[in-house]
């Protein structure tokens, strides 16, 4: 547990860490010991704030302190935030796996990125098994209902596709199937800036 007074000497302690780290200099055990037990706090801290947002945007503050850390040499614990992270997916997955709302798919995508990006590894063994089912008994039914490249249908299905193809899911098949719809756009100049 972080008391205030360690709050207080870490917070003071930052500036000097980083003039270090620029410098090339390694920190001292005790300043890292302190630094690692504070951004290790902070980052629960400010995760259990989010409360399971879905907006990626709301993550800047996760991402810039692992960013801080990684400049300064440190390492964050972050395996119960792994365990807090790992279910927002998972429950942003649950709810929107019925959905064609391409906006959602690319959120999710956006939050495995954003896990992705602060080191920490999403429950792919979940992901995959909910994926799975989708792709097995809805996504061909989606797909026959693309009309066009530019349509509502074709961006959801195209989402889903990504977030199937970032949880190493093979997608060929399927893109295969979507190829025709894609030509007319690709060889349209007029389309492309």
């Amino acid at each position: 547990s972080i008391s205030i007074t360690n709050l207080s000497a870490c917070k003071e302690l930052l500036p000097a860490a980083e003039a270090m780290a620029d410098a090339a200099m390694p920190l001292p055990a005790w300043i890292r010991g302190l630094l690692e037990a504070y951004g290790t706090w902070r980052f629960a801290e400010l995760l259990a704030e989010l409360r399971g947002a879905i907006d990626p945007s709301a993550y800047a503050g996760l991402l810039d302190l692992v960013d801080r850390a990684r400049l300064l040499g440190i390492t964050l614990d972050l395996s119960a935030a792994a365990t807090v992270l790992g279910r927002t997916v998972v429950d942003r997955l649950d709810a929107i796996v019925d959905s064609l709302d391409a906006e959602a798919w690319q959120g999710l995508l956006d939050l495995v990125h954003i896990a992705a990006r602060l080191g920490i590894s999403v429950p792919e063994r979940a992901l995959q098994d909910r994926m799975l089912v989708l792709l097995r008994t809805r996504l061909d039914a989606w797909i026959a209902d693309c009309r066009d490249a530019q349509g509502p249908t074709y961006r959801a299905v195209s989402a889903i596709l990504a977030v199937a193809n970032r949880l190493n899911l093979r997608t060929e098949e399927a893109r295969a199937r979507l190829a025709p719809l894609e030509e007319p756009v690709a060889s349209d100049p007029t389309y492309w800036p």
